[in-house]
């Protein structure tokens, strides 16, 4: 091959990941495609799992989750993303309606629980495995998972806590 081959080849190469890394590192915080909402039974039926409260905790702890709702719940429309930053074993922040939150947050046994300190109220949830999502589904408010969960290392959203 020629050397005007190779530095040719070599420019093409660099345009290449030029193009392609930026969407790479993007698309990190970016929802996969959504799928239907699910129910736990069906996700263990197909072969899926219950992540392990400990297991959980390694997840999060130091890093950003971001949920992306497959159903209108609660306010948030299908396909809406929001993330959680664990900064600590006992600390997060959240986005809530334009608002940044800061929480509390534990596990359960196997369930993980968020507290935003002036609501007093705990959601929980468990999360559930399967080889194309991870599925986060509330634990006291019946059989549907209306989320699908990614983690980002570190504090992906840039998040200060107090």
């Amino acid at each position: 091959m020629s050397t005007r081959a190779l530095r040719l080849l070599g420019v093409a190469a660099i345009g290449i990941v030029a193009i392609t890394l930026p969407s790479i590192v993007l698309a990190q915080a970016q929802p996969p495609s959504l799928p239907v909402a699910p129910k736990r039974s069906e996700i263990i039926a197909s072969g899926g799992f219950l992540v392990p409260g400990d297991q959980v905790k390694k997840m999060y702890l130091g890093n950003t989750v971001y949920r992306a709702w497959l159903v209108a719940y609660r306010g948030f429309a299908r396909g809406v993303v929001g993330s959680t930053y664990f900064y600590d074993e006992r600390h997060c922040q959240y986005t809530y309606q334009g608002r940044l939150v800061e929480g509390l947050w534990w596990i359960e046994g196997d369930a993980w629980c968020i507290e935003a300190r002036d609501s007093g109220k705990p959601i929980c949830g468990l999360t559930y495995e399967t080889k194309s999502y991870t599925f986060s589904c509330n634990r006291d408010d019946g059989d549907i998972c209306r989320t699908i969960q990614w983690v980002v290392p570190g504090n992906a959203e840039n998040y200060r806590p107090k």
